[in-house]
This record gives C-alpha cells, sequence and structure tokens, in this order.
C-alpha cells in the first residue's frame, strides 16, 4: 500500500500504473516487474510491503535468490 507520493509499478508486459496514496496493489506468484521506481524525481515515496513466502523454497530450492531475481538487460 502507498502510504506517500506515488510508487510507479509495471507488472507482466502491462503499460506502467502509478499508485497514489492509499492505493494497494497484490503481485501473485511468477510476477515479472518491468517498472518499479517512485514516480516522482524530487517527492519521496513510501509504501508498506507485505510478503508472504514459502519457507519449503527458500530453504530448499534457491534461497532468497528465490525472492528477487534480477533481468539480464536491466543490469
Amino acid at each position: 500500500m502507498v502510504v506517500q507520493g506515488e510508487f510507479l509499478s509495471g507488472m507482466n508486459g502491462n503499460p506502467p500504473k502509478v499508485y497514489k496514496p492509499g492505493e494497494n496493489f497484490i503481485e501473485h506468484p511468477g510476477c515479472h516487474h518491468t517498472v518499479s521506481d517512485n514516480a516522482s524525481n524530487t517527492e519521496r515515496m513510501m509504501a508498506l510491503i507485505v510478503v508472504v513466502v514459502d519457507t519449503a523454497v527458500l530453504k530448499t530450492e534457491k534461497g532468497y535468490g528465490a525472492l528477487v531475481e534480477i533481468d539480464p538487460e536491466y543490469l
């Protein structure tokens, strides 16, 4: 949930959307971010993030690397 400022988010090939204070969104497993950023270059943005994680995936598969994967083209 966006608490302050505006959050720019684009997922799964959809056009980026700006979320304003009080707005929220859900990301389902396998979601692919194309944009995740502060929508402003001058104003602060603050969001409350809740992450629900299957601990079995962390313990048996990729470890904490299962939480974030950086696209090679981003680097």
